[in-house]
This record gives C-alpha cells, structure tokens and sequence, in this order.
C-alpha cells in the first residue's frame, strides 16, 4: 500500500511538474517570438524618412480598427503579447486545478495563439514592404542627391504590400523607376549595383538623413563615419563608393 502510494505521488508530481513547464516555456516562447516582432515593426517606425511616407499603409482588405498599419500591429502584438504570457503563467501556476477547470484556460491559450499566427503574415508584409521602400529611398536619393519622390515611394511600398515579391522582382521594379527621364539628372544607376550594396548601408544612410533633417548633428557625424567605413570595406565600386560618401557621408 505505501509501494502503491509512493508511486502515486511520485506520477502526481510528475503531471504538476509537467503542466508548470508547459506554462513557463509557453510564456517563454511567447516573449521571444513577440519581442522580435515588437523590434521588427519598431525598426520600421524608427526609421522616420521613410515611415513618415508610409505609416497609414494597410494591409489589403484590412482597416485600421483591425490594426494593420504599422503602428496598429505593433499594438496588436503587444496585446496579445500580454495574453499569452497570462496565459502561459496561469498554466503554470494552475498545478492543482482539476482538468476540467484547465480546459478552458488552455483553449483561451489555443485561440490567442491562433489571433497571433493571423496577423504575423501581415508583420511579415509590411516588413517586407518596408525593407524595399528603404532600399527605393536610398537610391533615388543616391540618383538626384536627395529623396523628392514620395509618390513613387509609396507606389513601391503598395506594390510589395499586395504582392510578396522576391528580392529580384524589388530591384527590378525599384530600377525600372530609376530609370525615369525624370530620374536621370543625378548619378547613374546600374542593376547590379544592387547586389553589392548591404543592407546596414542603406539603413546608416537613411539614419544620417534623420538626423541632418532634426539638425542633430551630434548623432550624424558618428553615423557618417561609420557609413564610411562599412562603405570602405565593401567590395563595391569606386564609383559607387564616392557617389554614396558624397551624397549621406559629407557633414
């Protein structure tokens, strides 16, 4: 009977023990996942020369009361950021509840799980867009020595936001507007320049634009010389090197 009763508690506490790390990765998961994503549409939000064209783009079909902007879906994230941790944290904490009174904690977990896997594939378009709106700010700005078209911004913004398009098809569509009489004043682009400039440029450079437009050139400054040595560095031509300097790096 003791026998009996040492095995008993032992597979008891084996349950409680396994219910109570479910809840905590649960809540671990969740923090991981949702704080990437937080940084992901911050980054975006961050980067004001661009989003400042953008921030009232949706995803299609959606409104905003849904929170598909950007800003919208960053809120929506951190809401439901807060539900899964609660979630995850009452199971944990949930060790003597009988599995009829867990059920309906762990189905509340399921559906908010399930909201969160809905609106990722939105994070993941905007993001998307975003990425390739930045690259199309960069080099126009790098074509007339200053970003003028916003129109044309947003119209490549929409495009990826409707259409998750290959990196390809982003250059394709961002070279056939560079090509523009409008367009052909400032330095010349080539297609394959694309390919040779890193993403961390493009971002520097749009930082250091931030910057000189707030007049705070205590943060440019370092970011003009950091931009110059990530452009040193790179395998990309001398051409392009100077034009890049020229254009963001000069103070």
């Amino acid at each position: 009977m003791q026998i009996i009763k040492r095995m008993t508690f032992m597979l008891l506490a084996g349950v409680l023990v396994s219910q109570s790390c479910l809840g905590v990765e649960l809540k671990r998961r969740a923090e991981v996942k949702m704080h990437e994503l937080c940084l992901q549409l911050e980054y975006c939000m961050n980067q004001k020369p661009v989003y400042n064209l953008v921030k009232n783009m949706m995803v299609p079909g959606k409104d905003e009361k849904n929170g598909q902007t950007i800003d919208g879906i960053l809120k929506e994230v951190k809401k439901n950021e807060a539900l899964i941790c609660d979630c995850g944290l009452l199971i944990a904490a949930s060790t003597f509840l009988s599995p009829s009174e867990l059920k309906p904690k762990k189905e509340k977990l399921a559906d908010v799980q399930k909201h969160v896997k809905a609106f990722m594939a939105d994070v993941q378009k905007h993001v998307k867009a975003f990425m390739a709106a930045q690259k199309a700010y960069f080099w126009l700005s790098l074509n007339k020595g200053s970003f003028k078209n916003g129109e044309l911004l947003v119209n490549i913004y929409t495009k990826v936001l409707n259409n998750i398009a290959s990196d390809a098809a982003v250059d394709a569509a961002i070279f056939e507007n560079l090509n523009g009489e409008e367009l052909q004043a400032g330095f010349k682009i080539k297609k394959w320049y694309f390919e040779s400039v890193d993403p961390l440029i493009i971002s520097r450079a749009i930082q250091i634009v931030q910057a000189k437009t707030d007049e705070k050139m205590d943060k440019a400054t370092p970011l003009a010389e950091e931009l110059k040595y990530y452009v040193n560095k790179s395998k990309m031509s001398k051409e392009l090197k100077a034009a890049i300097i020229d254009v963001f790096g000069a103070s």
